[in-house]
């Protein structure tokens, strides 16, 4: 890549330079196991049976969060003005029969994730 300022670019500093935030990939998939798609509500360590619940594209749910996206009650995603978008991102799940429920345990043999921002 050239810059307008005739420097050569590569892909990290044209991405750091137009402004765009990167995450560590580590990050998103650890995100993924800890929120629920829908509604990004923090899913429970130790969740009671029926909780959460996953798609068969892989991603985790709090049942509620998918009760409310099937009904779509204003609830849901207040600040989400664009239900196309949600449509299109999770328009896979049509009924509660497209969810399966989870039984989730921590796994022991693995340290709990240390939050870099804690001081």
């Amino acid at each position: 890549h050239r810059s307008s300022r005739g420097g050569q670019l590569g892909a990290v500093e044209a991405t750091s330079a137009a402004g765009v935030e990167r995450r560590p990939l580590s990050l998103d998939r650890r995100e993924a196991f800890e929120t629920c798609a829908l509604s990004g509500e923090v899913l429970p360590l130790r969740p009671a049976p029926g909780v959460v619940v996953a798609c068969g594209l892989g991603n985790l749910y709090l049942r509620d969060a998918v009760c409310l996206f099937l009904a779509r009650t204003e609830r849901f995603a207040p600040d989400v003005t664009d239900l196309a978008a949600l449509t299109a991102k999770f328009g896979h799940i049509r009924a509660l029969r497209d969810v399966f429920p989870l039984a989730l345990e921590p796994n022991p043999r693995r340290a709990p994730a240390v939050d870099e921002d804690a001081p």
